[in-house]
């Protein structure tokens, strides 16, 4: 299966290594096939730099350790969305044809997982699955 990780999966993974998201990431990266787009890379890195500067150095490490595909967000969307901050996002998983985008912050009817679910691409959170776990 093609799983892109959304930024706030990366984020909590870095800041939390013991973290429910980083082990859903270790768990992509290890059982499936992880996606991850330049937009999502480079928006790790502004928030990482904004938030946390001693970080940014573990970015790196945190990349280097992962088994993934980079792709280019294309800049032209195949379809037109609300909100701009996800729209690289939404581009990137269309053009490399992933299976489900996996986001730690899903509000019912809003934002990527409204979007993401009108062209019928699957975004989960696994969060409370692996709770119970």
């Amino acid at each position: 299966m093609r799983v892109m990780a959304d930024t706030n999966i990366l984020i909590s993974a870095l800041l939390f290594p013991t973290s429910l998201p980083a082990k859903v990431l270790l768990h992509i990266a290890n059982g499936h096939d992880l996606v991850l787009c330049d937009h999502i890379v480079a928006e790790l890195r502004d928030v990482i730099a904004r938030k946390r500067p001693d970080l940014l150095g573990d970015i790196d490490v945190l990349l280097v350790q992962l088994s993934y595909e980079l792709v280019i967000a294309p800049q032209v969307p195949g379809k037109l969305i609300q909100d701009p901050k996800d729209q690289p996002i939404l581009n990137a998983a269309i053009m490399a044809d992933v299976d489900v985008i996996v986001s730690a912050v899903l509000e019912s009817g809003t934002g990527l997982l409204r979007e993401a679910g009108g062209i019928g691409l699957c975004v989960r959170s696994p969060l409370p699955e692996l709770s119970r776990t």
